[in-house]
């Protein structure tokens, strides 16, 4: 069985590129000959102890890279699983517990294979995240521009193509934005892990979507009519404020009067009345 051969010495080749380990751990037993239940259990334990390995992987993992450099390491394991179980199969079919250690490991690697999906949609998200963030500041400066910009157009009545043009951008440049976020706000919801970073993120998103109003709402109106608003919004400030103060003196006042029956009734030789 040439073919069969080369195959194996391939994929243990393959092992000693990525995670190389010393020679004896290899000659405990051989792929193509699994003829005894401790030459199988060996195997089963190497390839726990190869997954355990990968777990602990996952744990550092902080980029794409390094969750495809784990993926290719458990793929390799499960080809080595798919061969020895392909090569020890007549031994499992009259040893139970044999069989139970077999279906184990192989419970595992499809567990982990799992756990490396999500790990990779994490890396992912995270990577996502710090990019938005980074995107986020940048269209915050931008917004600023676009604020100002809108608001001296809205001054003059001959620029009003010119300002719904700008209103237009915007409009598709916003909701490009609440896009990202939205997703953003999902992946911040899937892993708890990016929290923080989606708490700056919403705090930038807030601060443009108060922009993004005010540059929606502006328009041109009439020197007039701006002088007249303004005058009516000051005269609301004006009455609310006098409410305020006579509130504040009404309060003193009935203070004062309290602080003084107060007095009065503590004075020594004033008469006192039963109460009812």
């Amino acid at each position: 069985m040439p073919v069969k051969r080369i195959l194996i010495i391939t994929i243990f080749a393959l092992i000693f590129w990525i995670a190389p380990k010393s020679q004896d751990e290899y000659d405990f037993y051989e792929l193509d000959n699994l003829a005894s239940k401790a030459e199988i259990e060996a195997c089963m334990f190497d390839l726990m102890d190869r997954m355990d390995a990968i777990s602990d992987m996952m744990k550092q993992a902080s980029s794409i890279e390094d969750v495809d450099s784990i993926r290719i390491k458990l793929s390799a394991v499960g080809m080595l699983y798919e061969i020895a179980y392909a090569n020890s199969s007549d031994a499992l079919y009259t040893d139970d517990a044999l069989m139970q250690l077999v279906s184990s490991v192989d419970d595992r690697r499809r567990l982990l294979t799992d756990s490396v999906a999500i790990c990779k949609n994490m890396v992912n998200a995270i990577e996502a995240s710090d990019k938005l963030l980074a995107f986020m500041q940048s269209r915050d400066s931008m917004y600023h521009i676009l604020d100002a910009r809108a608001a001296e157009l809205a001054l003059v009545k001959q620029a009003a193509t010119i300002l719904d043009k700008l209103k237009a951008s915007e409009q598709l440049t916003f909701a490009d934005i609440s896009q990202k976020y939205e997703k953003a706000k999902a992946d911040a919801d899937a892993f708890p892990q990016l929290q923080e970073t989606f708490d700056s993120i919403t705090v930038r998103y807030v601060a443009i979507k108060e922009m993004s109003d005010r540059i929606q709402g502006q328009q041109y109106e009439p020197w007039l009519t701006r002088i007249k608003d303004y005058l009516i919004s000051f005269a609301a400030v004006a009455i609310i404020l006098m409410f305020l103060n006579v509130l504040q003196s009404k309060y003193k006042q009935a203070k004062m009067l309290r602080q003084q029956a107060k007095k009065l009734k503590n004075l020594p030789g004033q008469k006192k009345y039963p109460e009812i």
